[in-house]
C-alpha cells in the first residue's frame, strides 16, 4: 500500500482525490521508480560494484548571469532511455565560485586522505581524482576563465577540499571591463 492512502475496513481513502482527481498517475510513477530501483540493484549484484553504495543526486545553483545550473553527482548517471549507468568512481559534490580576482572550488571527498588526492590543471579544466581502499572519486570542472596555476593553493580537512585559483591578470582586466 502506498503511504498517501489510509486503509479502512471497507476501502482505501485517497486524501488528494479532490485536488488531482485520481492518484493513478502517482501510482504509475511509484511503480516505475520501484522497477528502476529493482533493476539497478539486480545489475549491481551481478557486477563488481555490489558492495559500493549507489549515489545519485543533483545540485541546482543560480549562476551569476541569473541562469540556474543543474549538475549531477554520485556514481549513478541517469539516461533518457535504458538503464542508468553505474560507475566505479563517484563524482563528488563540488561548488565552484567565481570571485573578482579568483576562482574558488569546494569539493566533498569523504573517506579520502590528502595523500590519495590528485589534482590536474590544464587550460580552463581542473581534474580532481582521489582513491582509497574504500572510496574512489573523479570529477572534471570547466573553469569560467584562465587561472594562474603556479599560485594555486589548496587545503584539505575532514574530507573537504578547498582550492583557491587566482585569475590571470588578463582575465581580471577583461572581467572588470565587461
Amino acid at each position: 500500500m502506498v503511504f498517501w492512502k489510509k486503509k479502512t475496513n471497507r476501502e482505501s481513502i485517497d486524501p488528494f482525490e479532490g485536488f488531482f482527481g485520481s492518484m493513478d498517475n502517482f501510482e504509475k510513477i511509484e511503480k516505475m521508480m520501484d522497477d528502476m530501483m529493482k533493476g539497478m540493484l539486480t545489475k549491481g549484484r551481478q557486477s563488481n560494484i555490489e558492495r559500493k553504495p549507489l549515489v545519485m543526486g543533483i545540485s541546482i545553483k543560480m549562476g551569476a548571469d541569473g541562469i540556474p545550473r543543474i549538475e549531477e553527482f554520485g556514481n549513478v548517471k541517469g539516461q533518457r532511455e535504458g538503464d542508468p549507468r553505474i560507475s566505479k568512481s563517484r563524482e563528488p559534490l563540488a561548488d565552484l565560485r567565481e570571485e573578482p580576482n579568483a576562482v574558488t572550488i569546494t569539493a566533498e571527498l569523504p573517506g579520502i586522505s590528502e595523500k590519495d588526492l590528485e589534482l590536474k590543471l590544464g587550460g580552463k579544466k581542473l581534474s580532481i581524482k582521489a582513491e582509497s581502499k574504500e572510496n574512489s572519486f573523479a570529477k572534471e570542472l570547466e573553469l569560467p576563465c584562465e587561472v594562474n596555476s603556479k599560485q594555486m593553493t589548496k587545503s584539505f580537512k575532514n574530507g573537504i577540499l578547498e582550492i583557491y585559483l587566482p585569475k590571470k591578470i588578463a582575465s581580471v582586466k577583461k572581467r572588470k571591463s565587461s
